[in-house]
């Protein structure tokens, strides 16, 4: 039903879909939400242009965007309008989507004290080789070579699907004649399509012993992944919000242990545009992780 609708709204003109949403009660905390982007947009503006002017510009993506901007010819620059779009949409696109699957990342590693044991051994046989070549700071290749922390980053995409309203489903149905086989981008014939018997858990080690396999792409730019859409429209910052997932489990884990409260067997998913996580029966109070985390022993 809902790719039915989706598929009806096409072919309803751009000034009535307008109409529809600036004048849907529903949609007001969204609107409002829309202004209050707004306002942080032109304030971080606002205070990246002082940055720059001043000579002290930061290394952040906002500052980049803005620099880049000033230094466009007028008849390429974005307008102001169209810069404030730019930076809600990072506000917005980059922002809800990576925090939340930070927070679930956090809940797996609560639950699990020997994994995050193995990713901070991991993470400190790999801070022994950036020592020994005479640096101090991880790069992306650092990051991209640790097995475990990348199994731990597929995982999480794939078991807490921020964007859920992609639909995992075919737009249509199909038949495939029994007398043909089924064939793949490779050539190779398709004999049996499994899925695993534990697919409903959470289990890292499915991405380290090989049985998921990510060489042959069917259209995700990550690792068969449908979290970051596919196509021409696959999320344009997907490389960048993996790279914040793996430093924030590196930085986490190197400094802190992550430990669980009687509350986090009462975690649930719920929808709020992403999956975020709530307490049963708290639904109230709005999203909420409860955790225990305190320095890691030297």
């Amino acid at each position: 039903m809902g790719l039915l609708v989706l598929d009806l709204f096409k072919h309803v003109p751009s000034t009535v879909m307008e109409f529809m949403n600036d004048h849907n009660p529903r949609l007001k905390p969204l609107h409002h939400v829309a202004r209050i982007g707004n306002d942080v947009a032109k304030q971080l503006i606002a205070q990246k242009v002082e940055e720059i002017e001043q000579g002290t510009p930061n290394k952040d993506i906002y500052t980049s965007l803005v620099q880049s901007n000033l230094q466009e010819s007028s008849k390429t620059r974005l307008s102001g309008d169209e810069l404030v779009a730019q930076m809600r949409n990072l506000l917005f696109g980059g922002h809800e989507t990576t925090t939340n699957t930070i927070c679930w990342a956090a809940y797996e590693l609560a639950r699990n004290p020997a994994l995050q044991d193995k990713l901070r051994a991991e993470i400190k046989s790999t801070e022994r080789k950036i020592n020994d070549r005479g640096e101090s700071e991880f790069t992306l290749n650092d990051l991209e070579a640790m097995p475990l922390l990348n199994a731990m980053c597929k995982e999480t995409l794939r078991y807490y699907p921020i964007a859920i309203h992609l639909f995992r489903t075919a737009n249509e149905d199909d038949v495939i004649p029994l007398s043909k086989p089924m064939i793949g981008t490779t050539g190779k014939v398709i004999t049996n399509i499994a899925v695993p018997k534990d697919a409903s858990e959470f289990n890292t080690d499915r991405w380290i012993e090989g049985r998921i396999k990510t060489e042959d792409t069917l259209g995700m730019p990550y690792a068969n992944l449908v979290t970051f859409a596919a196509g021409s429209r696959s999320c344009i910052g997907w490389r960048f919000a993996v790279a914040e997932l793996q430093t924030f489990i590196v930085v986490l884990l190197r400094n802190f242990v992550i430990e669980s409260t009687p509350k986090l067997a009462k975690i649930r998913r719920e929808s709020a545009l992403t999956m975020v996580p709530v307490i049963e029966g708290e639904l109230d109070k709005g999203t909420q992780l409860p955790l225990r985390v305190y320095l890691v022993a030297e």
